[in-house]
């Protein structure tokens, strides 16, 4: 969380070459999906239920990571892998 990694991605691009070296789309879907898919709500309630000072702290930092007027929409992942 020190450093912005940021980067403009061309999506199209990538599932294109990645198929011309072999790799397929697995999934392509917005940050805040990814997110939840992983478990993140279980994360937001353990921390809201804590409610200590660096709890929300936290709490309000993840929730901009998955909010869609924030990061949750303008975000993507992309995950590839080798076709079989």
């Amino acid at each position: 969380g020190e450093q912005d990694m940021t980067a403009h991605v061309n999506f199209s691009d990538l599932i294109d070459e990645g198929a011309a070296v072999s790799l397929q789309t697995v999934r392509m879907t917005s940050q805040m999906d990814y997110l939840v898919g992983l478990g993140i709500l279980d994360e937001i309630q353990r921390l809201a239920n804590a409610g200590d000072a660096a709890s929300i702290q936290r709490l309000l930092k993840i929730k901009k990571l998955i909010l869609p007027d924030n990061m949750g929409e303008r975000f993507k992942v992309l995950i590839q892998g080798k076709k079989a």
